[in-house]
């Protein structure tokens, strides 16, 4: 009976793991291009008031730094509330070092962003936030930094989106915990009968 169970479970919870999806609800697929640093891009939509993520690809253009000695700073924030303050090397050879947050995130390379010789040409960073959507909402990105002109540096946004997770998708992982906890408990209760 508890092989049933485990077997049960087990199955539940790999079928909630290849179920969770996300329903997108907001989505702006259109690139900034480069903008001047210091600078601020700003997006309004409407969702549902509930807990969600939010991503977005991140552009470096030319040198645009980390932490170095002309550090650049990219600061997220939804409605009002910071959701990342971070600093990375998207050409300019400075060190990648994230302030406050949690972001998941994946560098790949337009360019030569980890070694500045002059002629580096930028970056690109996936990152995904995690927040609480109210009905209507403002996404704001704002990078701070010694302004060097977009003839040495820009950053950009492309691709943000606003999801939030499937209703089917918790039901599954509960329903998959739930089974867990059931086989434990009566593996205690077998092994303490025995």
């Amino acid at each position: 009976m508890n092989a049933i169970i485990v077997t049960a479970a087990a199955a539940m919870l790999a079928l909630s793991a290849t179920a969770a999806t996300s329903a997108t609800f907001f989505t702006d697929a259109t690139p900034t291009g480069a903008l001047a640093s210091p600078g601020t891009k700003s997006y309004s939509f409407t969702g549902p008031a509930r807990a969600g993520s939010l991503s977005f690809e991140l552009a470096g253009y030319r040198t645009l730094d980390g932490v170095n000695c002309c550090t650049d700073t990219v600061d997220v924030l939804l409605n009002g509330t910071s959701l990342l303050s971070a600093s990375y090397n998207l050409g300019g050879g400075g060190a990648n070092v994230v302030y406050s947050g949690s972001p998941k995130v994946t560098f790949y390379t337009s360019g030569s962003p980890t070694v500045y010789n002059g002629t580096a040409t930028g970056g690109l960073i996936d990152i995904t936030l995690y927040g609480t959507f109210a009905a209507t909402n403002t996404l704001t990105f704002t990078y701070s930094g010694s302004g060097q002109g977009l003839g040495d540096e820009g950053w950009g946004v492309n691709r943000v989106s606003a999801a939030i997770p499937e209703p089917a998708s918790w039901l599954l992982m509960i329903g998959g915990l739930g089974l867990v906890g059931t086989a434990a408990r009566r593996r205690r209760a077998v092994a303490t009968t025995i």
